[in-house]
């Protein structure tokens, strides 16, 4: 995702379509910024919805790699 600018960031919410059953096992959220280029957050399950708290920060854009799935998983993911 790329946000056009620099922007300060407070949450990043993953949510699963869990109808179809819970899919993701884990990720890592690739952070891109002025402060944080490279930088990783690592989770497990994603489930209905995981919310990362950001702090805040700075960032220009981000990326989401599923690590490790049981199925094609289904995916929203939004901004604050």
């Amino acid at each position: 995702i790329t946000l056009g600018g620099s922007r300060p960031i407070h949450h990043v919410v993953l949510r699963e379509d869990i109808t179809k059953g819970q899919r993701v096992e884990s990720f890592e959220l690739v952070l891109s910024g002025p402060s944080v280029d490279g930088q990783v957050v690592k989770g497990g399950t994603i489930g209905y919805k995981r919310i990362i708290a950001l702090n805040n920060l700075q960032l220009t854009g981000l990326f989401l790699r599923v690590k490790q799935a049981r199925a094609e998983p289904i995916l929203s993911v939004a901004v604050y």
